[in-house]
């Protein structure tokens, strides 16, 4: 009897102890998802031909146009895309002090984010650092899927390339385009991305 009381008694104690370390296991995953939802990025929407306001800079989608393939400026082949090339122009300003964009995506419908190509020089996106006040016009480069375009896409500008944490995001969402539009885009061969200019 003893000894079955004693067995009884460990499996008691081991569920409690199991039953702890659930409890706090819960806890620390509770608190890790509140604290990820604090540190989350902090989106900034805006419509396409205005400015939007990130802390460090300001940006503006100014035009999209898209190409099945773009020519390098650095020369070689032209870059054939096996989707098609969402090619946007945009105007920026640093705000305060110099920063440069060090990320550009495209999110499609169903949240998967595109990276602007390193396949091409990029020089707006992480390649030229803005000034406080004086505005630039340029464009960056996404290969997507054929069928991401119509579905609606919205392009992503921050500061920071990998650690957005608690930073904000320019937010521009692109109108949906038609399948006739993209065939067209796809059978531009010739694409060359327009030079950063200043703009004062």
């Amino acid at each position: 009897m003893r000894g079955t009381l004693g067995r009884v008694g460990s499996w008691l104690a081991g569920a409690v102890a199991l039953l702890l370390v659930v409890n706090v296991g819960h806890r620390v995953m509770v608190f890790n998802n509140a604290a990820s939802d604090r540190e989350r990025p902090y989106e900034v929407s805006a419509e396409v031909g205005s400015m939007a306001l990130a802390r460090t800079f300001t940006a503006g989608v100014m035009s999209v146009r898209g190409a099945g393939a773009i020519i390098d400026p650095r020369g070689g082949n032209p870059h054939v895309s096996t989707g098609v090339w969402v090619i946007v122009t945009v105007r920026a300003a640093s705000r305060d002090e110099p920063v440069a964009i060090g990320f550009a995506g495209l999110r499609d419908a169903a949240g998967r984010v595109y990276w602007a190509s390193e396949r091409v020089k990029q020089d707006l996106r992480g390649g030229r650092t803005l000034q406080p006040g004086i505005r630039v016009e340029g464009e960056i480069a996404f290969e997507v899927p054929r069928a991401a375009p119509s579905g609606g896409l919205t392009v992503l500008l921050a500061k920071n390339m990998f650690e957005r944490r608690m930073e904000d995001i320019l937010a521009f969402k692109l109108d949906p385009v038609d399948a006739a539009t993209v065939t067209g885009w796809a059978a531009d061969k010739k694409a060359t991305l327009t030079p950063t200019k200043v703009l004062g």
